[in-house]
């Protein structure tokens, strides 16, 4: 069997999946399913698309990670917001611009929206900050307003950056070695010329949001798969019997 991401060298790994085929013409795109197909990812594609995807794969590890840093970020910038009334002016500055920043970027997560204006402002703010902390950490004339409060928010914006860096660079080594319930998912991020594969299997999809953010099909296709073998368990009678099905019109 080989790779369906590089198609070609041999898979090492084989998981079931609705197969697409996909045509462009012109400014048109066609896609229409072909039926079930075991297919699977070479060792080199399973650890690039794993590096890619490491908080789909590995997600409660993600989440403590994620979790973790917006902790200390946040008490930091508390602290920093706080020393407004005590100390440095500078510091809160900066506490300021790293908390809305952050809220934004969580906003935008929630929403599941990486792009538009929203980024852009995080993206400033993240920079004031930035350079607010390397201000203060190198040149004398900020660094003598610091108090120790000021001192105590700093570090922990400092090590809440430094855990979520350090710590997402971990995961997406790990997630390149190390194998995961979750790996048949990766099917769902290869997109071969021509070819979408959407991964079936238990437990795979927490919800249809979940799947969206797995596979890339065209919007209707997208719909009609979950619809009909997702949320219903479907997909089990198409693993089991394939030949009972027949795709002509999705």
């Amino acid at each position: 069997m080989k790779c369906v991401n590089c198609e070609k060298a041999e898979a090492t790994a084989g998981w079931d999946s609705l197969a697409f085929e996909r045509r462009k013409e012109w400014q048109s795109v066609y896609e229409w399913a072909t039926g079930y197909e075991k297919a699977g990812l070479c060792p080199s594609c399973r650890a690039n698309l794993a590096k890619e995807n490491e908080a789909m794969l590995f997600p409660k590890q993600h989440r403590g990670l994620w979790i973790a840093a917006n902790v200390l970020g946040g008490v930091g910038a508390v602290l920093a917001v706080l020393d407004f009334f005590y100390g440095s002016r500078n510091v809160t500055i900066v506490g300021v611009a790293l908390l809305l920043a952050s809220v934004l970027l969580g906003y935008m997560k929630w929403k599941d929206d990486s792009e538009g204006p929203l980024l852009g402002v995080s993206v400033f703010l993240f920079a004031v900050g930035a350079y607010g902390i390397v201000r203060t950490l190198f040149f004398a004339d900020w660094r003598e307003t610091v108090d120790v409060l000021g001192w105590i928010s700093l570090a922990l914006l400092v090590l809440a950056a430094l855990v979520y860096w350090l710590g997402g660079t971990a995961l997406k080594a790990h997630a390149a070695k190390a194998e995961s319930p979750l790996d048949a998912l990766l099917l769902g991020k290869a997109q071969p010329e021509g070819h979408r594969y959407v991964p079936l299997g238990e437990g795979l999809y927490r919800n249809k949001k979940a799947f969206l953010e797995v596979n890339s099909l065209l919007d209707k296709n997208e719909a009609q798969v979950y619809d009909e073998f997702i949320a219903t368990g479907k997909w089990k009678e198409l693993v089991e019997n394939p030949q009972q099905f027949r795709f002509l019109g999705m």
